[in-house]
């Protein structure tokens, strides 16, 4: 009987070596950004209205007759919110495509120009994946003219970070950062505390999508907290805005800062009901 039971033992230790392997494997790759990860991230993202998924590395640059002029340097986001950014080229008249993606993925996104016709800029939107954890990433994007130009890319730097949840703070410096945060199960009146400091941010908060307070005039529906819209909303020092907020719509605020001002800082507080 021992010798029999010493043979299946030793039968199956293979087995429990593939199965355990399997299972650090599974355990190691992590949901989050990570060399492994950064294509199924890329694919899983959804740009503008209409953006489509190429295999393949970003279109070539054709060279000197289109390139971007202006575009943040950083921005921050919580997964599953719509990232805005504006950016700027030599020619926005003749834009044709938005070419995006994640640095070093297998994939890349073509999708046509949006743009504000009161700001005069064109603008992305770039809906993060809601399975992604906190991390730090690098998009790397491009414009194409009409005529089949593309200009030379450019890159952003993009900081994932957790849903904020109820008696949260947050704080931030340049750039358009989108968090969302979760403010549980109690209806009632919600609060965004805020302090700007000296140099002037704006605040915006979406909810059920609209765009329902702000440090300023409320966004339009298809509007955009970009830095074209300074000095509007923009202000200094704290104070806080309020909005009725009812789980059984959504327990989740988009909560936008736009801080567009070199050296600025700022940090919000979420007070929920």
């Amino acid at each position: 009987m021992n010798n029999r039971l010493n043979k299946i033992l030793i039968a199956a230790i293979p087995v429990l070596l593939i199965i355990g392997s399997c299972k650090k494997e599974s355990t190691d790759i992590d949901y989050g950004v990570n060399e492994y990860q950064k294509d199924m991230i890329n694919k899983a993202m959804v740009v503008g209205s209409g953006g489509k998924l190429y295999e393949g590395p970003m279109p070539t640059a054709t060279g000197g007759t289109i390139a971007i002029t202006d575009k943040p340097n950083a921005v921050q986001v919580s997964a599953g919110v719509l990232l805005y950014f504006n950016y700027n080229t030599s020619n926005n008249a003749n834009l044709c495509t938005f070419y995006v993606q994640i640095d070093s993925a297998d994939s890349y996104w073509a999708a046509p120009i949006e743009f504000d016709t009161i700001a005069q800029r064109p603008y992305v939107r770039i809906l993060i994946p809601n399975f992604v954890r906190n991390g730090d990433y690098k998009l790397k994007f491009a414009v194409g003219d009409c005529a089949g130009n593309v200009s030379t890319i450019a890159n952003t730097d993009v900081s994932v970070t957790d849903p904020l949840g109820c008696g949260a703070s947050f704080s931030g410096n340049v750039g358009i950062t989108a968090l969302v945060a979760n403010l549980g199960s109690k209806a009632g009146t919600a609060t965004i505390s805020y302090d700007m400091y000296s140099i002037p941010d704006r605040l915006d908060i979406r909810y059920d999508g609209q765009w329902i307070a702000s440090t300023g005039t409320l966004l339009s529906p298809s509007g955009y907290p970009n830095c074209a819209i300074s000095p509007d909303g923009f202000v200094s020092g704290s104070h806080s805005v309020t909005f009725n907020y009812d789980p059984g719509k959504s327990r989740l605020v988009e909560i936008y800062v736009s801080g567009c001002n070199s050296g600025t800082a700022w940090q919000i507080e979420v007070v929920c009901p």
